[in-house]
Parts: structure tokens; sequence; C-alpha cells
């Protein structure tokens, strides 16, 4: 029997037993129904003795087993507050690790993420490195071609110098066997002197003397114009003197030869070191020269700008930047007018990705697209007064007149600038331009200048004036120099000018 039919069984005999279900009076029957009723009776209470003791057996059975169940209850009541409470500090142990282990991956994150930025940083600088040391190895590499034509020539300079000493020393010799010869003009001399004052009656062999002391004298001077500072021999008065009849001029020859000799080899020296004085002066002249810029005009035509600012060369053509009517761009080739955009601009530098513009009034550079002058890139002036603006390749320069100083900014501009340095003699700009390893300037006072930039400092390569007074921009497209110039008519205006560029050195 199963446990809840035995269940249901108990249930039923205790309201059995209670009196719970009705049991109706028995009806008065016969002696012998009675009878057989009474052995019924009998055997059904023996029946129900006999089962009542199964049933009790049953009852305290199924006690027992409650009890274990209620034991086995407890127990396993304990055990599930025991394994409660070891879930329980398991789970807050979880929870801990999980924090613990959330707090960690965040800080591994956190680090992960200023390594991979000081990863990206670092390899910008070491592009920027990296580029800007081939860039100084390309100007070194000019610089180096510069400095072996300068060794040629100075060794060139340095045989001629030999060659100008050897012909001094030459001279110097020659000026003491000059001197060793007029002294014995001199003593010459004094004989026929002393024989003219003896003789002076005899007028025939006076005359040939006379004749012979003059052929002597031409002599002289002759070996006195072999000096190498071409002084001129002095011409003795006796001779004609003595053509004269004047004897007593010839007897003072011999002094004024000797005394307009000393004079001549101190205009030979003089004129040798003014030799070599101009000579150097001449050598740097032509130095200058070879570093300046040379140009020539090839082709000018009137722009219609009251402003102009800027002036930029790129592949879609020249960019000009006026103050007051915004960009303009001119076909290289005819110099024809090919697109206006409204945009604002002052100075100009063509970048690979953009033209950057200057805006003073708002103090800041912008990178503008080439084909519709939308803002692709704004960053903040590094002053108050900013001018101009340089691309060298890889990053952009900016010059500002009330610090004085010139500016680098990155690779990655919204940085800031980077440093700062120091252009000698400059003080207010008009335009800059990086270009060929160097830096061109060009200020106020119409200097255009050079600059090198080596050992973290720049360097004056070479200075010359440009433009006349009227150069308001310039820029630099291989071997073509472009400006913005001034008229000089009364009427006033501007020209956009096109030259033939060539560099020396």
């Amino acid at each position: 029997m199963e446990s809840k039919d035995m269940d249901r069984h108990i249930g039923e005999l205790w309201k059995k037993a209670a009196g719970t279900y009705y049991v109706p009076e028995a009806a008065v029957l016969p002696d012998e129904v009675r009878q057989s009723g009474m052995e019924t009776l009998r055997f059904l209470r023996e029946k129900f003795s006999k089962a009542e003791g199964e049933w009790r057996a049953l009852i305290a059975a199924k006690d027992a087993q409650l009890r274990d169940l209620y034991a086995q209850l407890e127990a396993a009541g304990a055990q599930l507050d025991e394994a409660r409470e070891d879930c329980r500090d398991a789970r807050e142990e979880v929870i801990n690790e999980e924090l613990a282990s959330a707090l960690r991956l965040e800080g591994s994150v956190k680090a992960l993420d200023a390594q991979k930025k000081n990863h990206r940083r670092e390899l910008a600088a070491a592009e920027a490195s990296l580029e800007r040391a081939a860039s100084e190895i390309a100007g070194l590499r000019k610089r180096v071609d510069v400095l072996r034509l300068e060794r040629d020539e100075a060794l060139g300079n340095a045989a001629a110098a030999e060659a100008v000493k050897a012909e001094l020393a030459a001279a110097a010799r020659g000026r003491d066997d000059l001197a060793a010869k007029l002294a014995v003009s001199a003593e010459e001399l004094e004989k026929v002197r002393a024989e003219l004052t003896g003789e002076r009656d005899n007028r025939i062999s006076d005359q040939a003397r006379i004749q012979d002391l003059e052929a002597r004298l031409e002599g002289l001077a002759a070996g006195q114009q072999s000096v190498k500072a071409g002084s001129e021999a002095p011409e003795p008065k006796a001779p004609e003197e003595m053509e004269r009849g004047a004897v007593p001029a010839v007897t003072c020859a011999p002094a004024a030869a000797v005394k307009k000799t000393g004079g001549g080899f101190r205009r030979a020296v003089v004129l040798g070191l003014a030799g070599l004085v101009f000579a150097g002066g001449a050598a740097w002249q032509f130095h200058r020269w070879r570093a300046g810029a040379h140009y020539t005009l090839l082709a000018s035509v009137p722009v219609n700008l009251t402003s102009p600012s800027g002036l930029a060369a790129t592949k879609y053509g020249v960019w000009l930047s006026d103050l007051a009517g915004g960009l303009e761009l001119r076909d290289a080739g005819d110099l024809a007018v090919r697109r206006s955009l409204p945009a604002a601009a002052g100075a100009l530098s063509a970048a690979d990705g953009g033209l950057w513009t200057l805006d003073a009034d708002r103090v800041n550079y912008t990178r503008r697209d080439y084909k519709d002058g939308s803002a692709l890139e704004t960053l903040k002036a590094p002053g108050n007064s900013p001018q101009g603006a340089a691309w060298d390749g890889y990053s952009l320069w900016a010059f500002d007149s009330g610090t004085g100083l010139i500016y680098n900014y990155p690779r990655a501009p919204k940085s800031g600038s980077a440093a700062s340095y120091r252009l000698e003699g400059l003080k207010s700009l008009v335009c800059m331009q990086w270009y060929g390893g160097a830096l061109w300037t060009l200020d106020s006072k119409s200097a255009l200048r050079r600059y090198s930039f080596e050992d973290g400092a720049f360097r004056e390569v070479s200075r010359q004036a440009f433009g006349g007074g009227r150069a308001a921009a310039f820029c630099i497209d291989g071997d073509t120099l472009w400006s913005v110039e001034k008229t000089g008519l009364p009427a006033g205006g501007f020209e956009l000018k096109k030259y033939s560029l060539e560099l020396y050195s």
C-alpha cells in the first residue's frame, strides 16, 4: 500500500471511530435475524479488532516514519541553512572577486588606453622626427655640396694666393736688386758729377757722358717698372736739364732718383695690399651674389585686389588672398581667373591636405578645402599678433610680431605649438615660405631673407632687397617665383608677377 492510500484509509477509520459518519438506527429484527446479525457483528468486531491492530501498527509505523521524516527534515533544514550560509559566503566572495576583477580590468583598460595614447603620441613624434631628419639630411646634403664647391673655390683661391705670394716675393727680390743697382748708380753718378765738375770746359766730352748717363737712367727706370705693384719709374730731370745745358741740375739727379725709388716701392706695397683687400671684398661680394636669389620677370598681369595678403602655388594653380575679397585661383599658365571663393583669408600656405589660411581678426589658422573653401581644421594662433604661415611638408610654422618669435606646430596641430624660435633681424613679417630646406621671409622693409635651420636654431643665409618696396606677398614653385606687387602708377592697383628663379647655393 502506498503512503497516500494508507493516509486516506487511516483518515476514514478515524472518522468512523469518532462517529463522524451517520449510522441509522437498526430496525427490530427477528431473533434468527438478530442472532445472525450478532454473529455477523461479532465477526465484524473481531475483524475490526484485527484490522484495528493492523491499523494501529500501521499508525505506529507511520508515526515512526513521520518522526524519521521530521528528523530528516530538520537535518535537511540544518544542512540547508548551512548550505545557504555557505552559498551566501560563496556569493559574497564571488561578488568581491568579480568586483576586484572588474576594478582590475577597468584599471587595465585605462592603462592600456594610456599606453595606446602614449604609443600614438610617440609614434607621431617619431614620424615627425624621422621626416624632420630626412629633411635635415636633404638640407645637409645640399649644404655638403655647397661646402664642397666652396672648398674647391677656396683651394683655387689658396693657389692664387700662393701665386700672388710668390709674385710678391719676386717683387721684393726685385726691389732689393733695384736698391742695389740704385746704390751702384748713385756711386757712379757721384763719380760722373766729379768728372763733369772737373771737365766743365770740355762740352763735347760732357755731352757724351751725359748721353751715357741718360742711357743708364733709362735702364734703371725699366728695371723699376718690373716691380709687381706696377709702380711707374720716376723721370729724372737731369737729362732734360742737361739737354738745356744745365750741368748743376745733372749733379742733383742721383739723390732725386733714390728718393723717388723709395716712394715707388711704398706705392707698390700699398697697391699690393689694396689689391688683396679688393680681391677679398670682391670674393665676399661674389659669395653674397651666389647666396642670393636671382630672378627674371617672365609675365605680369593686373589683379583686382584691394588688400592682397597671401600667395600660394599648388597643382591646381596660383591662389591669391585678399582681406576684403576672399580667395582667388588663377591658372599658372595664362594667369586667368579659374575660381573665386568668399572665404576671408590673410596669409596662405599650401599643404597636401588643404590650404592653410590666417584669420587675423579671429586670431586663428584654418585649413580649407581646395574645391569649395570649406573649413577642414581650425587652430588658435600662438599669440595675439599672428603673421604669415608656412607648411614645411609635415608641420605648420607661424610668426607672431608681438613676441618676435616663430612657432612650430607638430603633425597634430590641435595639441598646440611644440617649440618657438627667434629669427635674427626679423621684427615684422609680410610673407614666408619653406623652400629648398630653407625658410624664406619678406619683411615690411622689403628685405627678402633666407634662413637655414640647424642644431635647433635659425641662421641667416642671405638677404637682399625685393620688389622695390611694393611687394605684398610672394611664393616659390620650383624654378618660378610669384609675387603680388603694387603697380607704382598714380591710379594704384596691384599686379601678379611671374619670375624665373635661379639659385647657386
